[in-house]
This record gives C-alpha cells, structure tokens and sequence, in this order.
C-alpha cells in the first residue's frame, strides 16, 4: 500500500490533515553509536523496546514526556515512522491509544538534522498499559537509546578521561616536627561536555581521597592536598586512595548518578630525619 492509501486510511481512523514535507536543513552531524538493546526493523523503520530511553531536544512532545520516558521503570515504547505510523501501530497493537492525532507530515515540525528521520514515540508506563502517542522525534539509524546504556558508556568515558593519580610530597625529606605538603593529581572535580547519538551530555565528576601517612594516622580531602607531621624518625609511605562519584545531564534533564564508583591509588615516600639538637661553639 502506498504512502498516499495508507495516508487516507490515517484519514478515516483519526480524521488528521496531511501536509506537505519540508526540505530538511544540512548539518553535520557526529557519527551515532547504535545501542545493542534496541531492536529495529529497517523495512518499515520501527524501533520497540522497553525501559528508560533518552529523547533529545527535538522531541517535540514537551520535557514533561522526556523526563518521563528518561525516569521510567518497566515501561515499554514504540517508535514507528511517521507516516503512516498510526496505522502500523494499530495494526500491531489494536488495544493502542492514539491521543492528539499528528499529520503525516508537518512544516513545522518534520525539519530534521541530515541523517536523521522523524519518528512517531509511542509510550507506556508498564506492560500493561496501552501504548499512548507522546510526540514525535528525529532518530538516526540506530533508532532510540536506553538510558542505561548511557549509564554504562557514561561510565567508561569517565574512566578513560580520568588522568592516572600521581601524588607528590613537599619536601619529600625533612626533619621530624615539620610539615609536609602532599599533592595529588589530578584535580578534584572535573567537568566534560561532548555528544552521543545526537544527545549532548554533560559529566560532572568529584573526588575524595583517604591519606594513610605511614605512621597509622589517616586523613581525609575533597580538595588536592592536604599536610601531616612525623613526630618520630624513619622513612614513610604514603598512600592516597581516592574514590569519584559523578553525575551527568543528557539534553539539560537531570542529573543522574554515574551508577559505580571509580577508584585511584598513588603513593610516594618521605624520608623523616631526626630533629636532635646539638651544641655548637661560639667564638
């Protein structure tokens, strides 16, 4: 059946107005990353799934929806092509709700970056509610992404952006009573921002260090550095064991928790001398 037959049949099921298609705008786009959860079916460009999915900026159904779909447990959608996208979801599931028809095409709303289509989203809390329409977004070829595999690509980004952990102690030799300065790289809080599938996502990422001074005394920081005291001889080993919790943003909903700690460890060593005093002469 045509697109213009199976449009008449949109007519006589919801009584929606057909347009005409605007002419997408050229933008270069980064390359998208298919999410292995997502089955598709690339002869009638459908997308189905279950559990929190991720909608960008261009999703036209309002951030109401978006955070919706984003903080959901259990639920399930569909994402089909925008035309005749009622249709097919009727056809597949005949107890779906269709709520505030959409034409087949709109002006206003069908403009897409290059590479991607606009897709109808059909959204249900749980398997056993109908599936209600939500909106309509633009969807490169991998189709729609979980949010928890952007938890895990979330994660591993952090990890590798992550410079190692060095720590330094100034001065590294001195005599017992003085302070000594540790320093540990890298710095406390770090910030990225970059794009995923057309989503722009924001790492926001602190640590918090342990200091075992080498003399059973421990201490903590959430900055870069921290000061210790020997009051007795000997060479020590300090270790610095750090731990960092991060949140992120997807298209400025959240934040949402990175959902593992990632841990460091550096160490370095301070040759602590005794602070005897001695007589000395005076002429």
């Amino acid at each position: 059946m045509g697109c213009a037959a199976r449009s008449e049949r949109v007519r006589r099921l919801m009584g929606s107005a057909v347009a005409t298609v605007a002419t997408a705008t050229a933008v270069v786009m980064a390359p998208a990353i298919a999410d292995p959860g997502v089955s598709g079916d690339d002869s009638s460009d459908e997308y189905v799934g279950s559990e929190a999915i991720l909608l960008s900026r261009q999703f036209d159904g309002g951030k109401t929806h978006r955070q919706q779909a984003a903080g959901c447990n259990g639920c399930r959608w569909r994402v089909t092509v925008l035309c005749p996208s009622d249709v097919a979801l009727l056809d597949a599931d005949p107890a779906a709700v269709i709520i505030n028809p959409h034409p087949c095409t709109s002006n206003s709303t069908t403009i897409c970056p290059a590479g991607t289509r606009r897709l109808n989203v059909y959204f249900a809390t749980s398997a056993d509610v109908p599936l209600k329409r939500t909106g309509s977004g633009c969807f490169g070829p991998g189709g729609p992404v979980r949010k928890d595999w952007v938890h895990t690509w979330v994660r591993d980004v952090q990890r590798a952006k992550l410079p190692p952990a060095v720590l330094t102690l100034n001065p590294s030799t001195l005599v017992t009573g003085m302070t000594a300065v540790a320093r540990i790289a890298p710095a406390a809080a770090h910030r990225w921002r970059m794009t995923v599938n057309r989503h722009e996502v924001v790492i926001a990422a602190q640590s918090k260090w342990r200091l075992e001074w080498g003399d059973q005394q421990t201490s903590w920081t959430t900055g870069n550095h921290a000061s210790h005291r020997w009051h007795s001889p000997g060479v020590r080993t300090v270790v610095a064991r750090g731990s960092w919790t991060a949140r992120y943003w997807v298209d400025g909903d959240g934040p949402w928790p990175v959902p593992e700690l990632i841990t460091q460890q550096a160490q370095a060593r301070a040759a602590v001398l005794s602070a005897a005093p001695r007589l000395v002469s005076w002429e």
